[in-house]
C-alpha cells in the first residue's frame, strides 16, 4: 500500500530515534522528521504504541484522502529522497566484498511483530498496563534481528585508530540471552543443546538530529581489553541486536558493542566510538552424562575453553525451593569436568543441573544452566517384619505394642486401618504414590513415621482409635519414593458390657444390655449352673438373656468375645451379683371363717414359699369392687386383725408378722393368721400386696407375691 511504501521510504535514523522515545506520540515523531503532524507520523506513533486499531484507522484515511496524489507522484518521476539508506550509501562509498546480498526483512514485518508483541501483553489497568505496554514496545523494538540493518564487506580497519580512554561517558549497557536448539534424542541420559546461540541487544543510544550511527559488535572466548579493537569482529550493524553462533568448545564469551555517530556517513570513519556496553557469558557443557549405581552418582563432561569452575546442584524431585537454592549446591567431589556424590536417601528421585562459571573483570560470574537430569536412586528396599503386635487396655485410652527391627535403609510408617490393604500390595515395592490409592493405606489418618538405626529393635505404642473394634497394623518401608508394604498384623478389641440390667419375673429373670462392639458371642456363666454361649443374633431375638437364677441367691458373669482366625479375644467380664428371690404366698379361707355371732370373717394363711423368715415384709390387703386389684393403690385398704395367743389383735390395715412359716402346713400348725374384716363391702375382689412404704428394712434380694394358692379366694 501507498502508506507502507512511505513509511519503508523513512531514513532508518529516524525511524531509531523515533523507537528510542519515551512517548513516541505524533507531534514528537513529527518533530524527529522535521515536518508537521500528518498520517505518516500518526502511523508511526500508533505502530510504536502498539495501537493496531489506531494504525489501520490512520490507513483508512490516508487512503480515502491521499490516494490521488499519490499514485500520480508514482506514475511521474521519481524524486530521491535527502536521506537514503544508510546502509545502501555505506555500502556505495567503502568498498563492497563479492556476496550475494541479504534479502532484507520487510519493514511490515517488525512492524507487526512490535504491535504483536503489545497485543499480547496482560491486560492490566491504569498505570500498570501502561509500563506493561510500554516494556513489550520496547523489548520487541530492540530484539529483533534484522539482516537488513547489517553493513557487510566493511572491517572495523577502515575506522581510524581507538585512542584509549576516548570514551568516559555513561554506559549504556548491553544484555546478551544463551538461545539453545534442542536436539533431545537421548532424553534424560545425555545434554543434546549441540546448538547454541547468543542473542545480543541494546537499546538505541540519543544522538543528534541527523546524525548517521553504526554499531560495532565484537566476540571473543576470552575476556578481552576495553577496546574496540579487541577480539573478533562479528557485525557492523544499523539495528541493535544481533545473533552469534557459539563455538562448540567455547566455555564462555565476551561481547562489547561500540557505536559511532557523525553528521555525515564520511564522518563515521573518522570520529571516536561510544562505549555502549560489554557481557562476559559462561556456556554450559553439552555432553553432561549422569549415572547411578548403590546410591552413588556420578556425572562427567567434557572441559570448556574459559571455565573457571562448576556449580552442581541436586535436590530431591519436587521440592518446593528451586534447584539452584544455595542449600542444594554440592560443596565437595566437584571439579572441572566431573562430579560425585552420595544421596542422602536412596530409593528417591533427584534431579541435577551443572552450571558454568567464568571469572570476568575480577568477578565471578555464574552462567545459565544445564539441562535439568532426572535420576531415581536405586535402593535395597526391604520389607519390615513387626515381631509382636499386642493390644494392651488402658483406663484412658487403649494402646497397641508393636515391635519391629529397623530395615538397612529408609523410613517406617505404621498404617493403622480397619480393613485389610490390597493383597498385591504386600511385598511389592511400588511408587509411593499408589499407597493413596489404596482403599485401607489411603483412606486412614492413623499413620506413624519412625526412623531408626539400620539394626536397631523399634519399640512404639500407638493408641487404639476410638470405636474400632479391629485394627490392621501395616508396616510399610519407606525408601525415597518407593514404598514397600510388609506382612500386616490384625489386632482385636472387644467392648465391655457396661450397666447391664437385670429384670425380675415371676419364677425367671432377664438380663439385658447393649450388645458390646467388636462381639461376636457373650459368655454367660452362673456360680451356681453351667455356662452358655449367646451370639448378638440370639441375643435380640430373645430380647436379652433368661435365666433360672437359685432365688437364695446367684452370681452371673458376662465375657464379651470375638474370634478371628481361630483365635479368641475376650473383654474384661461384667459381673452381676443376684441376691435372690423371696417368694410370699397366702391363702384366703372362706369354708373355716372366724365366728362372732352371726358375722363370719375368712381367715387369711400366709407363708414365705420354701424357708421360714425371720424378717418378713409388710404386708396390704386390698379390695376392689369391680376387678382384681393391681396395686397397693389400686382398692381400698381392708383391716385384718392378727391372731394372737390370747385371741386377735386390734384391726389394722397393714399385717406385720414378726415371722412367716416356710409351708401352708407349718402356718396352719403354728395357727398364725389373720382374720379379715369384709362387713363394709360386700361382693369385689381381694388381693395381697407387699407394702413399701420407704421404711428401711434389712433385707436381701427381691420379694414378691404370689396369687396361685389364693387365686379361689379372691372373689367375695
Amino acid at each position: 500500500m501507498v502508506l507502507r511504501k512511505q513509511l519503508r521510504d523513512i531514513p532508518t535514523e529516524e525511524l531509531l530515534q523515533a523507537a528510542a522515545l519515551t512517548n513516541p506520540t505524533p507531534e514528537a515523531v513529527a518533530a524527529i522528521r522535521h515536518t508537521e503532524v500528518d498520517t505518516i507520523a500518526q502511523a508511526i506513533s500508533a505502530i510504536l504504541q502498539g495501537d493496531k486499531t489506531a494504525y489501520e484507522h490512520y490507513l483508512a484515511q490516508h487512503l480515502n484522502t491521499g490516494a490521488d496524489s499519490v499514485a500520480d507522484n508514482e506514475t511521474g518521476p521519481e524524486v530521491a529522497d535527502e536521506v537514503h539508506d544508510q546502509s545502501a550509501v555505506l555500502q556505495q562509498e567503502l568498498p563492497q566484498p563479492d556476496h550475494s546480498p541479504v534479502k532484507p526483512v520487510e519493514s511490515e514485518s517488525i512492524e507487526a511483530e512490535v504491535v504483536e508483541a503489545t497485543q499480547t501483553a496482560p491486560a492490566l489497568d491504569g498505570l500498570a498496563a501502561k509500563l506493561q505496554a510500554a516494556a513489550e514496545r520496547k523489548k520487541a523494538r530492540h530484539r529483533v534481528v534484522n539482516p537488513a540493518d547489517f553493513i557487510l564487506g566493511i572491517s572495523r580497519d577502515e575506522f581510524v585508530p581507538y585512542q584509549w580512554g576516548a570514551s568516559d561517558s555513561v554506559v549504556p549497557g548491553i544484555q546478551v540471552e544463551i538461545e539453545r536448539s534442542d536436539d533431545q534424542t537421548a532424553p534424560g541420559d545425555v545434554d543434546k543443546h549441540r546448538a547454541v546461540h547468543a542473542l545480543i541487544h541494546w537499546n538505541p543510544i540519543p544522538i543528534p538530529p541527523g546524525h548517521s550511527l553504526v554499531y560495532l559488535v565484537i566476540g571473543a572466548d576470552s575476556e578481552q581489553p576495553l577496546s574496540p579493537e579487541s577480539g573478533t569482529q562479528l557485525v557492523l550493524t544499523q539495528g541493535t541486536a544481533y545473533r552469534d553462533e557459539i563455538a562448540a568448545g567455547a566455555g564462555m564469551r565476551h561481547y562489547m558493542v561500540w557505536a559511532y555517530s557523525a553528521p555525515t556517513v564520511d564522518g563515521l570513519l573518522e570520529v571516536q566510538p561510544i562505549f555502549v556496553g560489554e557481557q562476559g557469558i559462561a556456556i554450559a557443557p553439552h555432553d553432561i552424562t549422569i549415572v547411578e549405581s548403590n546410591g552413588i552418582v556420578n556425572g562427567t563432561w567434557t572441559p570448556l575453553r574459559g571455565h573457571s569452575s562448576m556449580a552442581v546442584f541436586m535436590r530431591q524431585a519436587y521440592a518446593d525451593n528451586p534447584i539452584d537454592f544455595p542449600a542444594h549446591q554440592l560443596r565437595d567431589g566437584v571439579d572441572s569436568r566431573s562430579f560425585v556424590c552420595s544421596v542422602p536417601v536412596r530409593g528417591g528421585t533427584y534431579e541435577f543441573q551443572i552450571f558454568p562459571e567464568i571469572v570476568f573483570r575480577g568477578k565471578t560470574i555464574r552462567g545459565d544452566g544445564s539441562a535439568v537430569f532426572t535420576r531415581r536412586i536405586s535402593a535395597d528396599i526391604q520389607a519390615v517384619e513387626l515381631l509382636s503386635a499386642v493390644y494392651v487396655p488402658k483406663d484412658d485410652n487403649d494402646r497397641i505394642a508393636l515391635e519391629w527391627v529397623a530395615p538397612p535403609t529408609g523410613e517406617v510408617k505404621i498404617y493403622l486401618t480397619n480393613s485389610e490393604p490390597a493383597p498385591d500390595l504386600i511385598n511389592q515395592a511400588v511408587d509411593s504414590r499408589y499407597l493413596a490409592d489404596d482403599d485401607a493405606l489411603g483412606a486412614t489418618e492413623w499413620i506413624n513415621t519412625t526412623e531408626s538405626e539400620p539394626g536397631e529393635t523399634v519399640f512404639i505404642e500407638l493408641m487404639w482409635p476410638s470405636d474400632w473394634p479391629q485394627v490392621y497394623c501395616v508396616p510399610v518401608n519407606v525408601v525415597g519414593d518407593q514404598s514397600l508394604v510388609g506382612e500386616f498384623k490384625v489386632l482385636h478389641r472387644v467392648g465391655e458390657i457396661h450397666e447391664p440390667t437385670l429384670i425380675q419375673r415371676v419364677d425367671s429373670q432377664l438380663i439385658t444390655f447393649d450388645w458390646p462392639f467388636g462381639a461376636d458371642l457373650v459368655e454367660v456363666t452362673q456360680k451356681q449352673g453351667e455356662s452358655v454361649e449367646l451370639t448378638a443374633a440370639n441375643y435380640h431375638r430373645q430380647g436379652g438373656i433368661r435365666l433360672h437364677l437359685n432365688s437364695f441367691g446367684d452370681e452371673v458373669t458376662l465375657t464379651p468375645k470375638s474370634i478371628y482366625a481361630g483365635q479368641t479375644t475376650k473383654a474384661k467380664p461384667a459381673i452381676i451379683t443376684y441376691a435372690g428371690l423371696k417368694i410370699y404366698r397366702y391363702v384366703i379361707d372362706h369354708k373355716n371363717p372366724y365366728i362372732v355371732g352371726d358375722l363370719r370373717y375368712p381367715r387369711l394363711w400366709l407363708w414365705r414359699d420354701g424357708v421360714e423368715d425371720r424378717q418378713p415384709p409388710r404386708f396390704i390387703l386390698v379390695h376392689n369392687p369391680l376387678r382384681l386389684p393391681l396395686f397397693p393403690g389400686d382398692g381400698t385398704p381392708v383391716k385384718c386383725a392378727a391372731s394372737t395367743e390370747s385371741g386377735y389383735s386390734e384391726p389394722g390395715s397393714l399385717l406385720v408378722p414378726d415371722t412367716l412359716m416356710g409351708s401352708v402346713t407349718a402356718a396352719e400348725e403354728s395357727a398364725r393368721h389373720w382374720v379379715i374384716d369384709c362387713r363394709s363391702f360386700s361382693g369385689g375382689f381381694l388381693r395381697l400386696f407387699i407394702q413399701d412404704d420407704g421404711r428401711e428394712e434389712d433385707v436381701l434380694g427381691e420379694r414378691i407375691v404370689v396369687d396361685d394358692d389364693a387365686v379361689s379366694g379372691l372373689c367375695l
